[in-house]
């Protein structure tokens, strides 16, 4: 098996003392090792003085909140979003998705379908089934094949006048397969 060397594995202080100590980080879906710059980030907002973004006038409110707005500016570019107001930050992948789902709500009708894989972790699966059992719509699991990849060639049937949402991961932590869709 070939084993491939992360251009960024070197940026992570964790992973590096990790890795002196003969371990591997497996658990980054729980809580994520963090890069130096953003270790640097952190110490200079503390040292500086601890605000919280849009709730102060004083300066360490306004720089807090300039580099928040900073950010979603740069987020909007590097996704290419038409504006940062198109940006939403959140504690972590599972809360987005659980709000995503909340506001597709009013979206969504009787009888229109949600597509996911076969591979899904519970943070993509739950809150859709929840939204499914909510609002009568319909889940559809994109098949498999025996590697754990979407069988393109089928899942393409599962597409209709009623789809309304393709939800997959494209690494799954479930089979530990990142997964590349060619439409």
């Amino acid at each position: 098996m070939q084993q491939l060397h992360s251009p960024w594995r070197h940026l992570f202080p964790g992973i590096q003392h990790l890795s002196q100590a003969g371990q591997v980080w497996l658990d980054s879906a729980a809580t994520a090792q963090k890069p130096q710059v953003m270790l640097d980030a952190l110490l200079q907002h503390y040292q500086q003085g601890v605000a919280n973004v849009h709730r102060a006038q004083h300066q360490p409110g306004e720089r807090a909140t300039i580099a928040f707005e900073q950010a979603r500016q740069q987020a909007a570019h590097w996704l290419n979003a038409p504006s940062s107001d198109c940006i939403l930050f959140t504690k972590g992948a599972t809360e987005g998705i659980n709000l995503l789902s909340h506001a597709l709500a009013g979206q969504l009708k009787a009888g229109d379908e949600i597509l996911l894989s076969g591979y899904e972790h519970h943070a993509n699966l739950l809150p859709w089934q929840h939204l499914v059992q909510r609002q009568q719509l319909q889940l559809k699991i994109l098949p498999v094949d025996n590697h754990g990849t979407i069988e393109i060639a089928h899942a393409a049937d599962y597409f209709n006048s009623r789809t309304r949402l393709l939800a997959i991961s494209p690494l799954s932590n479930v089979l530990g397969q990142l997964h590349y869709l060619v439409c």
